[in-house]
C-alpha cells in the first residue's frame, strides 16, 4: 500500500531558521513528502548583500536532498530586510499565498508566538492566516527558536516553547541524525557569532538530549494583542522594539485574518 505524500509549505524568516528543524525535513524528504521552505525576510540589513545567506541555507538543504527551487526568498523578491515583516504583512502574506496556491498544502511549518524576534512573530501570522487560507491544511507545525520567558536580559532560552501545553511532542532524533544535522553549522559562515551564542542550547537540546520540540497548532488560537509571555521579550531587550510597537504594525493584520 503506498503511504500518503503530503505537501508541506515551511515558513522561515531568515535564512538559517531551518536549522531548528533540519531533522524533521530530513525525515519529510526521506518520506517522499513535498516540502518547500519560504523565507519572508532577506535575512540583512537594507544596505547588505542579501544572497549570502540564502546561499549558505541551500547549501545546507541541497545536503539533505532539497531542489533548489523549492527554497525561495521572499525577502529578496519582495525587498524585506531584517526585522521589517512586521511592517510589511499583507504584502508578505499575498506574496506567499500567490507561491502556495501553486501546490496547496496539508501542512504548513512556522515558528512559534514567542517575542524571541521581531520577524519570527510576524511570520508566525502569516503562517496561522494562511492556514485558513486552504482547505486541505490539517496540521500547524510550530516550533520554537528562542525566547527569554522567565528569565533575565540577556538570558535566553533555546528551542523551548514560552508555554506549557500537554500538546507539544518531543520527538525523539536518532543519534547518527542529530549529529549529522548538527554538525551542519559549519555552513553558516556568515552567521557564526549567532550560533556561537546559540551553540550550547542548540547542541544541549539537539545533541544531548536529541529531542525537537513542536507543537500541532491546527484549529487553536491565542489572541494575538496580547504579549508571547509574561515580562520583558528578547526582541524588546535585544532588537529594541517594543510589543507596542510590533502591535501597531500588526493590528490591522491580525484583526482581517486572525480575530
Amino acid at each position: 500500500m503506498t503511504s500518503f505524500k503530503k505537501t508541506i509549505w515551511c515558513l522561515f524568516a531568515h535564512p538559517d531558521d531551518e536549522f531548528f528543524v533540519l531533522n524533521r525535513i530530513s525525515d519529510y524528504i526521506q518520506a517522499k513528502h513535498q516540502i518547500h521552505c519560504l523565507y519572508t525576510t532577506t535575512g540583512v540589513k537594507i544596505e547588505m548583500d542579501p544572497y549570502q545567506r540564502i546561499k549558505e541555507t541551500k547549501t545546507v538543504l541541497s545536503k539533505l536532498g532539497m531542489s533548489p527551487e523549492k527554497i525561495i526568498s521572499l525577502g529578496i523578491e519582495e525587498n524585506i530586510p531584517l526585522s521589517s515583516c512586521y511592517l510589511s504583512l499583507n504584502k508578505v502574506y499575498e506574496a506567499c499565498k500567490k507561491r502556495i496556491e501553486t501546490q496547496p498544502p496539508h501542512e504548513i511549518m512556522i515558528p512559534t508566538w514567542e517575542g524571541g524576534h521581531v520577524d519570527h512573530d510576524a511570520t508566525h501570522l502569516i503562517g496561522k492566516a494562511l492556514s485558513l487560507s486552504f482547505p486541505d491544511v490539517q496540521t500547524v507545525t510550530e516550533f520554537p527558536l528562542y525566547n527569554s520567558f522567565g528569565l533575565p536580559h540577556p538570558f535566553f532560552r533555546v528551542m523551548t516553547f514560552p508555554i506549557k501545553n500537554s500538546a507539544i511532542n518531543f520527538r525523539r532524533i536518532p543519534w547518527i541524525q542529530a549529529m549529522k544535522n548538527f554538525l551542519k553549522v559549519r555552513f553558516y559562515s556568515s552567521q557564526w557569532k549567532t550560533f556561537v551564542g546559540l551553540g550550547p542550547g542548540l547542541f544541549f537540546r539537539l545533541v544531548l538530549q536529541r529531542k525537537e520540540p513542536t507543537l500541532n497548532s491546527f484549529g487553536f488560537f491565542r489572541d494575538y494583542t496580547q504579549r508571547p509571555h509574561h515580562g520583558k521579550l528578547f526582541y524588546e531587550s535585544r532588537f529594541k522594539v517594543t510589543f507596542q510597537n510590533f502591535l501597531a504594525g500588526t493590528k490591522p493584520f491580525i484583526r482581517t485574518f486572525l480575530s
